[in-house]
């Protein structure tokens, strides 16, 4: 396959995916067709065929896309030298941005939620999802240990439990309240202090 035939490929795969996130933000995942999807992004069904199996194949993608950028993002927080609960409140502001930023990555997450539940994923793709959330919560619980070990986070019981309930727990709660803030009429003030509650909360939980 020749470079012009892999950079047109290319193109098309990611104006499919920019045009899924607006149409389930726009219209709901639900209501939105793989014939809606291509004709959005200018692109032929049977090309829409050659990057992705089905409607939830694209709508993973999108989150494994997400999760992939959010744990090289995590990683540098963790490089930077500072203490253990600065970075940890950088991680959870990193979670609030990516939805201020993109205001369907609510959608987006709400609507793996319901796909995993109705087994619309392969199962090699619902176990790659859990895989780079497993990442996600092993950089999470380092975080916590170094601040546990330079005395800025307070020593958590059942701290592998901990980990399991907060990751989850974070993420729902923005993407719900990401929806929430950003439904008609728009209210992304709302959003914002929420978020930021939702942050102070749980840096005030875990401060000694």
């Amino acid at each position: 396959m020749s470079e012009r035939v892999k950079r047109k490929q290319s193109a098309a795969r990611q104006r499919l995916i920019t045009a899924a996130k607006k149409l389930f933000y726009e219209k709901g995942y639900d209501k939105t067709t793989v014939l809606d999807i291509t004709t959005r992004a200018d692109v032929s069904k049977g090309s829409y065929y050659t990057h992705f199996s089905t409607k939830a194949d694209i709508l993973a993608t999108i989150v494994i896309e997400n999760l992939i950028r959010q744990t090289k993002e995590i990683e540098a927080i963790r490089n930077t030298p500072v203490s253990g609960i600065e970075k940890l409140e950088k991680v959870l502001r990193l979670f609030v941005d990516h939805f201020l930023a993109e205001p369907e990555n609510g959608d987006i997450t709400t609507n793996t939620e319901v796909a995993f539940c109705r087994n619309e994923l392969s199962r090699d793709v619902a176990r790659m999802i859990v895989s780079h959330i497993g990442l996600l919560r092993q950089q999470f619980m380092q975080i916590v240990g170094e601040g546990i070990k330079d005395g800025t986070i307070r020593n958590i019981d059942n701290f592998e439990t901990f980990g399991d309930v907060v990751i989850p727990m974070a993420r729902s709660y923005l993407a719900r309240t990401a929806l929430f803030a950003n439904a008609a009429p728009p209210r992304p003030e709302h959003f914002k202090n929420n978020a930021k509650h939702m942050v102070d909360f749980f840096i005030a939980v875990l401060s000694p």
